[in-house]
């Protein structure tokens, strides 16, 4: 479409086209001063191709626009592009680039990283480091020295000290392990080291009882034993006669029993020259043992014996089934018609063997020429007690049946085993199996013959060594 000359002009077009060349170059030049100017559209689109003043074809539209924009573009816009634009990007953008990011993201990105994660690996060492040092060191060393430290304390209180009660002394034997006296006053002797030294108390209540015995039982026949009173009261009559025995006796008396101290004095009141009103002086050691003195006097002669006690056997004591368990072989046996002991190991026909066993029976065996099959054998069990019955029927037997089975009965502290014969033929027969001061046994075979009406009474020594 074609603008109308006269409608866009009006009536004086070369002033009004003057003007507006005026106008345009005052725009560049300001635009010029001002620096690199951003392309804008015109408020009016027709008046675009102005510029292109020495054209004529400008004035219409289609004329305008490919006369004025060629001649702008060239002349202007390359112009003003490469002056000002190109020189304001490489001089601004690429300086502030490089400048900036680069030197900002060497320069505090790599050196934090490198300076704060070394630093922050310090945990591992941290953490390693503080855990084994502070846990297992505060562990060990709180706990355990705490546990031993206060345990012992609440066990020390509760307990006191040995011999300040009775209870420390009674309770089982105590057993001489060394003495001294009148013919070894010099240095102590071990009891160990004298066949006769066995030596025991055995306390009870307010009374001990002094033992001394060859065969090592303290109930044998061949056992001494002495009972002591506990002296609490001491009244000036007692203190009067032991003044006047002299050698120091009321001394003992000055020092009378005091058990906070594990002091105990004893008396023998016993009708016996040799020990009556006889001293016994008892003082508890810290080490669990006894020391005790004996102190007598009869008529001019001054009697002491100082010995140490202790809780551990010093010989090997006959008093379990134990020792009698094996096979004892005969070496002596006494007839019912012998005058004297026979040695069986002249005769062949006197081969006599008991069995003890464990199960607290035992056998006797007669074994004519080492033959047992052509003698007897006889099967006997241990008896602790016997019935009204049976003691009505010993009574036919032999006098005192009842004292008899009483004292001879079974009593390991006497050395002692009472069997009894379960067979027919010989039902009811005694075994007494008593033991010997050398580790032998004396055996009494008793039988009660009816139809002879006398009791039948053999006596054997059996050892453990084979005699034949």
């Amino acid at each position: 479409m074609k603008l109308s000359r006269s409608r866009f002009f009006g009536k004086k077009p070369t002033r009004m086209l003057s003007m507006l060349l005026s106008c345009i170059l005052i725009a560049c030049l300001l635009a010029a001063c001002d620096g690199p100017a951003k392309p804008r559209k015109s408020d009016d689109p027709t008046s675009t191709p102005t510029p292109a003043a020495g054209e004529a074809t400008p004035t219409t539209a289609p004329d305008t626009t490919p006369t004025d924009v060629p001649d702008v573009t060239p002349t202007d816009v390359p112009d003003a592009t490469p002056t000002t634009a190109p020189d304001a990007t490489p001089t601004d953008v690429p300086d502030a680039t490089p400048t900036t990011a680069p030197d900002a993201t060497p320069t505090t990105a790599p050196d934090a990283t490198p300076t704060t994660a070394p630093e922050a690996t310090a945990t591992p060492t941290t953490a390693p480091t503080a855990t084994p040092t502070t846990a297992p060191t505060a562990t060990p060393t709180t706990a355990p020295t705490a546990t031993p430290t206060n345990t012992p304390k609440p066990t020390a209180t509760p307990t006191p000290a040995f011999g300040k009660k009775m209870s420390d002394f009674e309770g089982g034997q105590w057993y001489a392990y060394d003495f001294m006296g009148v013919e070894s006053p010099s240095k102590p002797m071990l009891c160990k080291n004298d066949p006769g030294g066995d030596y025991r108390l055995i306390f009870s209540g307010n009374t001990v009882r002094f033992i001394n015995t060859a065969d090592h039982l303290i109930d044998s026949f061949l056992a001494d034993s002495w009972h002591y009173e506990l002296m609490t009261n001491i009244g000036n009559k007692t203190r009067a006669m032991y003044e006047s025995m002299g050698h120091g006796m009321i001394d003992y008396l000055n020092d009378p029993t005091d058990l906070s101290r594990g002091h105990l004095l004893y008396c023998c009141n016993q009708a016996d020259e040799s020990t009556f009103m006889g001293l016994m002086i008892v003082d508890a050691q810290p080490n669990g043992t006894l020391k005790v003195q004996f102190r007598q006097v009869n008529g001019d002669t001054y009697n002491w014996s100082d010995f140490t006690f202790t809780r551990t056997p010093i010989f090997d004591e006959p008093n379990t089934y134990d020792h009698y368990v094996g096979q004892w072989y005969a070496e002596l046996i006494w007839g019912v018609e012998a005058e004297a002991p026979e040695k069986c190991s002249t005769d062949p026909k006197k081969d006599y063997r008991l069995t003890i066993s464990k199960d607290k029976t035992a056998t006797l065996v007669w074994a004519p020429n080492h033959d047992p099959s052509a003698g007897t054998t006889e099967h006997f069990e241990l008896r602790t007690s016997f019935s009204k019955a049976e003691y009505m029927e010993y009574a036919e037997w032999f006098n005192l049946a009842d004292d008899y089975l009483d004292k001879k009965g079974t009593d390991l502290n006497k050395g002692q085993l009472l069997f009894c014969c379960t067979d027919a033929k010989w039902k009811g027969a005694l075994l007494l199996v008593e033991w010997s001061l050398d580790g032998r046994l004396t055996v009494h075979y008793t039988y009660y013959m009816k139809e002879a009406s006398y009791p039948v009474n053999v006596e054997y020594q059996f050892t453990k060594n084979k005699v034949y």
